[in-house]
């Protein structure tokens, strides 16, 4: 099974977790690795990597080897290559992570690993701006803000056929204004037509801003994505709750 989340991340503090841990306080590692887990969509890669090597290392200090394997699979499935710091790290959990790894390369497990697997998903909102591109309030549709994708196309519509108008009844005053051979007429011919020169380009200039402004609300709002509750049970039969965004 695989659970997503979002790449997009805010910074979560990691210290008390490795402080944890050095302070030889396995539990409240565990404990505090757990509860950061439950918003694992707020960190980047390479922060979930931190916070499951710790969980792991207190797991394997605790004799609980089955626990630790999750983490440490965890890992693997997030960075295959990732090599733990011989300096920092006991030999002993460097032997048994990379004897783990061994196996994790070469497809040796009989089942798939117990691990949480994470599936990133890009950000929508470049790909959201290409379709305001083509269409304002596309992209907006796109990442799930219908009411906005509305008011963006409506506004984009109402100011696109307002400005049609405006050019339709401009050529048809210009041609007036031509055809004019009363010169006491001329003016007010002129006026007619100038009027509507304005209108469309007023119009112009109203319908390239909805344009713009919904490419650019595509590209940079932030908006809601769906959120999901897992519970994942581990082999010491605690359970571990992840609030994933996507």
């Amino acid at each position: 099974m695989f659970f997503f989340i979002a790449t997009t991340a805010h910074s979560q503090p990691l210290a008390p977790l490795k402080a944890y841990y050095e302070s030889l306080e396995f539990e409240k590692t565990i404990s505090y690795g757990q509860q950061l887990l439950k918003d694992a969509s707020s960190f980047t890669p390479d922060e979930l990597i931190e916070i499951h090597k710790y969980l792991g290392f207190a797991y394997f200090n605790l004799r609980k080897q089955d626990s630790a394997r999750v983490q440490f699979l965890t890992i693997l499935e997030l960075d295959p290559g990732y090599e733990f710091d011989p300096i920092t790290t006991s030999p002993k959990i460097i032997a048994y992570y990379n004897a783990l790894k061994k196996e994790f390369k070469q497809g040796r497990f009989k089942e798939k690993p117990a691990a949480i697997r994470y599936v990133f998903i890009s950000d929508k909102r470049p790909a959201a701006s290409l379709r305001s591109v083509l269409l304002p309030g596309w992209g907006q549709y796109y990442k799930g803000q219908k009411k906005r994708a509305a008011l963006f196309f409506s506004s984009f519509l109402v100011a696109s056929a307002a400005t049609a108008s405006a050019a339709i009844l401009e050529n048809h005053y210009h041609q007036k204004y031509r055809a004019v051979d009363d010169i006491t007429k001329l003016d007010a011919a002129y006026d007619d037509y100038n009027r509507w020169y304005k209108l469309r380009k007023a119009g112009v200039i109203v319908t390239a801003g909805v344009w713009l402004s919904s490419v650019f609300d595509a590209m940079w709002s932030n908006y809601e994505r769906q959120s999901v509750r897992v519970s994942i049970t581990t082999f010491d039969r605690q359970s571990i709750t992840l609030s994933i965004n996507f």
